[in-house]
C-alpha cells in the first residue's frame, strides 16, 4: 500500500512533515474505498477532477469536479471513490487550529458547496483559490517557499474563521468527541487484527466494557455496529485488491478475513450495486 493511502486510513493520527504545521497534498487517487473514521484534523479535499462519495452520518453526499468538502476533526465519515479522482487534499492539525484560534472548541466549520447562494458560492471561490496557490507554491518551489505557503496558510484559516465558523451544530459534539475517544484503542485494534475472527466480547473487552454497552456507544457514536464497521474495513482492503492486483476473488477474501462468501457478496453489491468480477471488469476497461 502507498504511504499517502496509509495515512488516509489511520483513523486519528495524521503524519505531518516536519517541514510543515498541516498535512497537504496533490492527490491522485485511482480508487479506494475509506470506511467510518476520524481523526484530529480538519480535513479539506478540493476536486480538480473526478468524482468522490463522502458519508457523514447517515447522510451521503456525490461530489464532483471543482466541489469542494470540509470534515470537522472528530467527525465520524468514509469516503467512496470508483474511478480516477484528483484533488488537494488539507489535514489541519487540532493543535494548530487551537493556537491560532483559541476558540476554536466554541463553533464548527461548515462549508456548503451546493448552495445557490451568489454570495456564500464567492466565499468558497476565495477558498479555492487559496488552495490552489498553495499548490502552485508546493510544485513550483519558489524562493521563500515556506514563507508564501505559511502566509497562505494563514489566509486559508482566515476565510474559514470569518466566512464558515458555525455555532447551532456544536450541541452535543464535545460528548461524542469525548466517546470517539473512548473507542480508540478499538479502531486501533481492528485496523491491525481486522483479517483475524474478533468476537465482540473480545474487542468489548479491549474497549473495558461489557458487551452491551459497547455495542450501544459503538453503534451510537460511529453510526454502524461492531461488525458492519468490521467487515468495511475487510471491504475497504479486498476493493483495494479487487482494482490493483489479479489474485482470484477467493484468495482476496483469505487474505483479508472474510470466512463468508454469500454474505460478502451481498456486502460488496449494497455498497457497489454489482459483482465483484463486474467491477473488476469495469475497473479494466476505464484503465484501457
Amino acid at each position: 500500500m502507498k504511504e499517502s493511502e496509509e495515512k488516509l486510513r489511520r483513523h486519528e493520527y495524521v503524519e505531518i512533515p516536519s517541514t510543515k504545521d498541516i498535512y497537504f497534498e496533490h492527490y491522485f487517487d485511482q480508487g479506494r474505498l475509506v470506511s467510518n473514521h476520524w481523526h484530529n484534523e480538519l480535513e479539506i479535499i478540493y476536486l480538480l477532477k473526478g468524482n468522490l462519495d463522502v458519508t457523514i452520518g447517515n447522510r451521503t453526499e456525490h461530489y464532483k469536479k471543482s466541489d469542494l468538502i470540509l470534515i470537522n476533526t472528530k467527525v465520524v465519515h468514509s469516503t467512496m471513490c470508483t474511478s480516477p479522482n484528483e484533488s488537494i487534499l488539507v489535514q489541519i492539525p487540532y493543535a494548530f487550529l487551537k493556537r491560532y484560534i483559541p476558540d476554536v472548541d466554541n463553533y464548527l466549520f461548515y462549508v456548503d458547496c451546493f448552495s445557490l447562494n451568489p454570495i456564500v458560492q464567492t466565499k468558497i471561490t476565495q477558498l479555492k483559490e487559496t488552495l490552489q496557490k498553495m499548490l502552485i507554491v508546493t510544485e513550483y518551489h519558489p524562493d521563500g517557499e515556506w514563507l508564501q505557503f505559511g502566509s497562505l496558510l494563514f489566509k486559508l484559516l482566515y476565510i474559514l474563521y470569518h466566512n464558515f465558523k458555525i455555532t447551532d451544530l456544536r450541541v452535543g459534539f464535545q460528548q461524542q468527541a469525548k466517546n470517539l475517544d473512548k473507542l480508540d484503542s478499538v479502531l486501533d485494534y481492528t485496523q491491525k487484527h481486522y483479517n483475524e475472527s474478533i468476537s465482540l466480547d473480545e474487542i468489548a473487552e479491549i474497549a473495558g466494557f461489557q458487551s452491551q454497552y459497547f455495542c450501544r456507544l459503538f453503534k451510537k457514536n460511529m453510526g454502524i455496529t461492531y461488525l458492519q464497521y468490521l467487515n468495511e474495513i475487510r471491504l475497504s482492503y479486498i476493493y483495494q485488491d479487487l482494482i490493483t492486483t489479479e489474485l482470484t476473488v477467493q484468495k482476496i477474501l483469505e487474505l483479508h478475513g472474510f470466512t463468508n462468501y454469500k454474505l460478502f457478496r451481498r456486502i460488496f453489491a449494497d455498497k457497489f450495486y454489482m459483482t465483484p468480477l463486474e467491477m473488476r471488469n469495469l475497473q479494466n476497461k476505464k484503465r484501457s
